[in-house]
């Protein structure tokens, strides 16, 4: 005869219906787990160890990156600091220059206005 099941309840090997429904685990460790263990841990440590390197070549990179802007960043400081020492020089030149050709206009009107008292035009003019 075979053993009468009730319905929502579940039987064991024997034909006994089972009192407690829950999940029972399997600690045994066997070959295929221990494969799958060594297997993910060979994976993970694989991966920490490329991931490391990675960063490591990423940081030396960026080192001498860093390294290289900053001697172009001193190259053109440098480059600035001539062109300010240029444009000083030119400035106080061209002031120069513009000083002596203002003198010789002051003269030149000064020699207009005082070259007759008939050109009261010019006179007036200047003032």
């Amino acid at each position: 005869m075979a053993p009468e099941t009730q319905p929502g309840k579940l039987l064991d090997s024997h034909g006994q219906p089972i009192k407690h429904s829950r999940v029972k685990l399997d600690f045994t460790i066997n070959i295929p787990t221990l494969i799958s263990i060594i297997t993910l841990s060979a994976g993970l440590a694989t991966w920490g160890v490329r991931t490391y390197y990675e960063m490591s070549a990423r940081t030396d990179r960026n080192t001498y990156d860093l390294a290289v802007l900053q001697d172009r960043i001193r190259t053109v400081e440098t480059q600035v600091t001539q062109v300010r020492a240029d444009n000083s020089t030119s400035v106080q030149a061209l002031r120069g220059e513009i000083r002596v050709d203002l003198l010789e206009i002051k003269g030149t009107l000064k020699d207009l206005m005082f070259r007759g008292n008939n050109n009261r035009q010019l006179n007036e003019w200047s003032r």
